[in-house]
């Protein structure tokens, strides 16, 4: 799957990479990028297990939703981030709407192309929570075990995900011709969307701004300062002599 959806991918990354700059400004933001992944990963588990006896692809991969599962997790977050559980936020956001419905849509026309999503969303935490975790706690300056459940695992990650891909591999005979083609078309659907949802997230002007600083260099902030203050002094100084 990842030689078919490497564009999107590396697309993704690089979109990702610049969103989370500016939505670990504050918690309040972070909280609200939190909520919007609350509903897609809860719609995904929850087609899982609603197509688990119609598929039997679909069945492998909900049998690894105990270690993989993140919907309750994410809530755990949301409930430290905002005072209050996923479920009293209010409805998603119109982009995380088109991505539930997507999943809903999915699961009743083909069952199997949700191992598409789960094998997006789910590995993406394993592959790099671990990271964003220490990112997250670092900016967001957070107690000690608090605030990043999302990301952590009961068992080591990259097992967890190594045993996920030779799930997935195992599944590809089963599938045909056809259904693998769907999978690999799906997969590109879900970058698609989740894109979506990041490309949406409004963030204003002074967190963007905020994290725009945060990457600059110390001496250059600065030197920064110092020509803003001279700035500000030389027109005062104009207003005064008026």
């Amino acid at each position: 799957m990842a030689a078919t959806s490497r564009h999107q991918h590396n697309a993704s990354n690089a979109l990702v990479s610049a969103k989370l700059a500016v939505i670990l400004t504050t918690r309040e933001l972070y909280g609200r990028a939190l909520i919007d992944f609350w509903h897609v990963h809860s719609a995904l588990e929850d087609a899982l297990k609603a197509q688990r006896t119609k598929c039997t692809e679909v069945a492998k991969l909900e049998e690894l939703l105990p270690k993989c599962g993140r919907s309750a997790h994410f809530a755990e977050d949301i409930c430290f981030f905002t005072g209050q559980p996923p479920e009293a936020q209010g409805p998603p956001r119109p982009a995380v709407a088109a991505y539930v419905e997507h999943l809903s849509t999915a699961a009743q026309e083909d069952p199997r192309t949700l191992i598409a999503h789960a094998f997006t969303q789910q590995m993406a935490l394993l592959a790099g929570g671990q990271a964003v975790s220490k990112l997250v706690r670092k900016q967001l300056a957070l107690p000690p075990g608090r605030g990043t459940a999302a990301f952590h695992f009961s068992e080591d990650s990259r097992q967890i995900a190594q045993h996920y891909r030779d799930t997935v591999d195992a599944l590809a005979p089963g599938l045909g011709e056809e259904g693998v083609r769907k999978v690999l078309s799906e997969h590109v659907r879900a970058f698609e969307l989740n894109n979506h949802i990041l490309r949406t997230f409004a963030v204003g002007y002074w967190p963007s701004l905020c994290a725009s600083v945060r990457y600059i260099p110390v001496k250059a902030q600065i030197m920064l300062a110092s020509i803003l203050a001279a700035v500000c002094a030389l027109l005062a100084a104009r207003q005064l002599h008026r």
